[in-house]
């Protein structure tokens, strides 16, 4: 049986403090762990500990995670809080030397973290944090299960958290980061806001027409003042049912029932198949659902850089244009760096070498470090180079399988 860190550290206190026999304790873990409850907690229901000497255990779990107090320390003061029926924090200045309690940085704290970025308020945090200690269920478990905290903002706040105990952000960059990162959460959750597309931009993007002939019709329209639609007409560059198809498409578009890539994918499924736009549409949700990784444009509109930028960076997501058409119109609109960036954290996302919580701390820290995105993540030992080498040979090995198949089909 093997337990899991956090049970763990609290199993080494109690058996070294002599409150549980390690014999007992194996049951009781292996309890815990069929159960998927704390350890601490079952310690608790089998009267083996006190609810005030589980509210300290778990404190002198976090400072010996945070490495502010040695296990000697903690053992003395947990002996001292229990026998003399006081909290950890009061029992320390008698146990540990005053050097020893001054460094203690609670800012390195998980609850501390959320507050300072914005995700919960004190009030929220100190309910949670007294119920934590009551019933043994860590801080960030209790404010997922009471949807107080997204799983997606609790992770990168725990990745966050990492990196600051270890030293390798700051403080100010860990809540900066984790600010910006919950604002790109939120507001990607939000309702997508709907998009005005000109029916010019539509034909373009689904391959019915060039964008010089858009441009040329553009300009005959403005001289004589007729719908682009009825020069297009003129022009013999689109049919009656064509442009009814666009129009529709467009209405659609406008009122929010359909994305830009949809609208697009559709109207080009018309063009090549001579198919209604209810057929169009129900082919293009069917193609939709088997593409469910983020695009580099996707991937920012979660970090909230360049606020300026949404709507342009959401018209590229959304645009159903190959990734190699995104990346440039994304350089156009956020720099090469950042899209060189959004191209290489999805790529390793799209691989599971890293989280989308990870990805996010790693473009805002690296920002916010100066570091370019490969220093940065070889910094915090998440990638290296011999990472990137191993993907390349698995896809290399995918193809070469896929190969094989074929032949072997084909034979």
């Amino acid at each position: 049986m093997r337990m899991n860190q956090d049970n763990c550290c609290i199993g080494q206190l109690v058996t070294e403090l002599g409150w549980i026999p390690v014999s007992k304790l194996e049951d009781l873990a292996t309890i815990a762990e069929e159960s998927n409850q704390p350890l601490g907690r079952i310690l608790l229901q089998h009267s083996y500990i006190s609810p005030e000497e589980l509210r300290n255990l778990i404190e002198a779990q976090a400072l010996l995670r945070d490495q502010h107090i040695s296990l000697p320390y903690a053992k003395r003061a947990l002996a001292f809080s229990s026998w003399y029926r006081v909290s950890l924090e009061n029992a320390l200045p008698w146990v540990v030397p005053g050097d020893n309690i001054a460094r203690v940085d609670y800012s390195k704290r998980l609850g501390q973290l959320l507050v300072a970025s914005g995700c919960v308020d004190r009030t929220t945090l100190e309910n949670n944090l007294d119920v934590s200690r009551r019933v043994g269920v860590r801080l960030g478990e209790l404010l997922k299960d009471r949807a107080q905290v997204s799983e997606n903002m609790l992770s990168a706040s725990l990745e966050s958290q990492k990196l600051l105990r270890y030293g390798l952000i700051s403080e100010y960059q860990a809540i900066a980061g984790l600010q910006r990162i919950n604002r790109g959460l939120i507001r990607y959750r939000a309702p997508s806001q709907k998009l005005i597309v000109p029916l010019g931009q539509l034909l373009v993007n689904s391959g019915i027409l060039s964008r010089k002939n858009v441009d040329d019709a553009l300009e005959v329209s403005r001289i004589n003042g007729k719908p682009l639609g009825e020069v297009l007409k003129i022009f013999a560059l689109l049919g009656d049912g064509m442009l009814d198809s666009a129009l529709h498409l467009q209405r659609l578009l406008h009122t929010g029932s359909i994305k830009f890539a949809g609208a697009s994918q559709a109207l080009n499924h018309i063009y090549l198949n001579n198919v209604t736009v209810q057929e169009a549409l129900n082919t293009v949700n069917t193609l939709s659902a088997e593409s469910p990784s983020l695009s580099p444009a996707e991937f920012l509109l979660l970090t909230d850089v360049l606020p300026e930028k949404w709507l342009q960076l959401e018209f590229i997501a959304n645009s159903g244009l190959p990734q190699r058409n995104q990346q440039s119109r994304l350089a156009e609109q956020v720099g090469n760096d950042l899209t060189r960036a959004s191209v290489r954290l999805t790529y390793l996302m799209k691989h599971s070498v890293l989280s989308i919580e990870q990805a996010l701390i790693v473009l805002h820290m690296s920002t916010l470090t100066g570091l370019d995105i490969d220093a940065f993540l070889e910094k915090v030992g998440w990638v290296n180079q011999n990472t990137f080498e191993s993907i390349g040979n698995g896809e290399h090995h995918k193809k070469q399988s896929r190969n094989a198949v074929l032949c072997e089909a084909a034979a």
